[in-house]
C-alpha cells in the first residue's frame, strides 16, 4: 500500500515548491511518493523532478524514482545540470507550461543527456507542469523504455490526478 500526501497540510504541496527557492528544505516525500506512484501505475522505470528558479533556470530535486540500479548511470550526470532557460526538456516544458513528449531521447537533437539515456536504456519520455496558479511549481519528467508507449495519455491524466492532489491547478495538455 503507498501513503497518499498529506491533506491536512496548510499549504498546498505545489505553492509551498513555487515559493521556495530550490537550496531550501521542500518536501521531498510528497514529491518522492508521486513519482513512484505515478510509474508504478504507468509501468514506467524512471521520474525526475525539476524546480524552476527566479532566472528561468530548472534544478534537479533530490526527489526521484528509479525500478532498478541500472538507472543510476542516468541520474549521476543529470545531478551535475541545471537547465538553462529554453534548454533541456524541464526547461522547454517550463516555457510552454504544457505537457511534453519526446518519442525518443536518444536521437532527439534538443535532448542534453542522448548518451546517458542510450546508455540506461530509457528512450521515451514525457515532461509535465504542475501548476500553482499560473506559476509552474515544479516539472515532473518520466523516461520509458519504448519508442511508441501507451503510457503516455496515462502518464499525462495520472499527473493531472496528482496535480490536484497536491494542491496544484490542472495544468494544461
Amino acid at each position: 500500500m503507498h501513503a497518499e500526501p498529506d491533506p491536512t497540510e496548510t499549504r498546498p504541496w505545489a505553492e509551498q515548491i513555487a515559493s521556495t527557492p530550490a537550496t531550501s528544505g521542500l518536501d521531498q516525500s510528497a514529491i518522492q511518493r508521486t513519482l513512484q506512484q505515478m510509474c508504478e501505475q504507468a509501468g514506467w522505470p524512471y521520474a525526475e523532478a525539476w524546480s524552476p528558479s527566479r532566472d528561468g533556470t530548472c534544478q534537479l530535486l533530490p526527489a526521484w524514482y528509479a525500478s532498478d540500479s541500472g538507472l543510476d548511470a542516468f541520474r549521476r550526470p543529470t545531478e551535475a545540470l541545471h537547465f538553462m532557460p529554453r534548454v533541456g526538456l524541464p526547461s522547454r516544458v517550463l516555457r510552454s507550461k504544457r505537457v511534453m513528449f519526446v518519442a525518443d531521447v536518444t536521437t532527439d537533437p534538443l535532448f542534453c543527456r542522448r548518451t546517458a539515456a542510450r546508455k540506461a536504456g530509457l528512450v521515451g519520455a514525457i515532461g509535465v507542469p504542475i501548476l500553482a496558479g499560473e506559476t509552474v511549481a515544479v516539472v515532473l519528467v518520466f523516461f520509458g523504455r519504448a519508442i511508441e508507449s501507451p503510457a503516455w495519455p496515462k502518464l499525462a491524466e495520472l499527473a493531472q490526478v496528482a496535480a490536484s492532489r497536491l494542491g496544484a491547478s490542472p495544468m494544461r495538455s
